[in-house]
């Protein structure tokens, strides 16, 4: 039997089922993608485009009834872009900057 693999995250990450724009800071036009999860140094995203990793994003979260995520805005550099099955793409990034907005 396998033993249970420790985690080894410093923050834990939340489960964030919301909409999220992103865009690169060099580009005016934002992209709509769905956030999955949150933590105090990253987030995880899944949107339809393919996106090039080490690219800084501005980013956008407006969270509606999710309350467990504050509604954000800040920075942040992809690190990972996998694709998925349905076409589309599953993001990962490491937050650099972010500041809590009021609704």
């Amino acid at each position: 039997m396998f033993a249970a693999k420790k985690e080894q995250r410093t923050f834990p990450r939340i489960p964030a089922d919301c909409p999220i724009l992103f865009r690169r800071q060099s580009n005016h036009k934002w992209k709509l993608g769905k956030m999955m999860d949150f933590s105090a140094t990253g987030l995880s995203l899944i949107c339809p485009d393919s996106c090039d990793e080490e690219v800084t994003i501005e980013f956008q979260v407006k969270p509606g009834p999710n309350k467990m995520i504050p509604a954000v805005t800040g920075y942040a550099k992809i690190l990972r872009c996998i694709p998925m099955d349905n076409n589309k793409f599953h993001i990962s990034c490491k937050i650099s900057k972010v500041n809590i907005t009021k609704d």
